[in-house]
This record gives C-alpha cells, sequence and structure tokens, in this order.
C-alpha cells in the first residue's frame, strides 16, 4: 500500500510539473505574438491618440503582458514645431 501510495503522489507531482511547465511555455509564447503585434500596430495607435490631442505621441516599447494588463514603456507628447511644451507619462 505504501509504494502505491508513493508511486501515486509521483505522478501526480509529475502531472502538476507537465501542467505548470505547459503553462510557461504558453504564456512566453502569446507574451512575443502580443509583442510582434504592437510592433506593428504601434504607428497606427500613435496617430489615433495624435489625431484628436493635435500633438505627435511616442508610444513606449511593449514591457510584457500581465494578470492586470498590457504593459508599456513612458509614452511621450512631443511637442509641435512651434510649441515648446512636453509631456511624459508613465
Amino acid at each position: 500500500m505504501g509504494r502505491e501510495h508513493s508511486i501515486l503522489a509521483l505522478r501526480r507531482w509529475q502531472a502538476t510539473a507537465a501542467i505548470i511547465f505547459a503553462g510557461v511555455i504558453l504564456s512566453l509564447g502569446i507574451n512575443r505574438s502580443i509583442s510582434l503585434l504592437y510592433k506593428q500596430v504601434r504607428p497606427i495607435l500613435e496617430d489615433w491618440i495624435a489625431v484628436p490631442l493635435g500633438y505627435p505621441v511616442e508610444l513606449g516599447s511593449f514591457l510584457g503582458l500581465h494578470p492586470w494588463g498590457l504593459t508599456i514603456g513612458p509614452v511621450r507628447v512631443l511637442p509641435k514645431s512651434k510649441s515648446s511644451s512636453k509631456v511624459l507619462l508613465n
């Protein structure tokens, strides 16, 4: 009975480790995919934000996907050619 119990415990541990490993690999794959997608749509997003704002916008680089959402680096609102104002958003 004790041997059967240890074999069952070992199989549970192996199954748990396999699920955790698969989750990590899946998470890394999703993170990489979103990073590539963000690089493609970043100029579109910058224009989409800049038009109503009236100033050119530079979105920060992709920092990662977290449980609370997508994280990007600092966003810069650039001055127009005749304006000397600056804004940096974190």
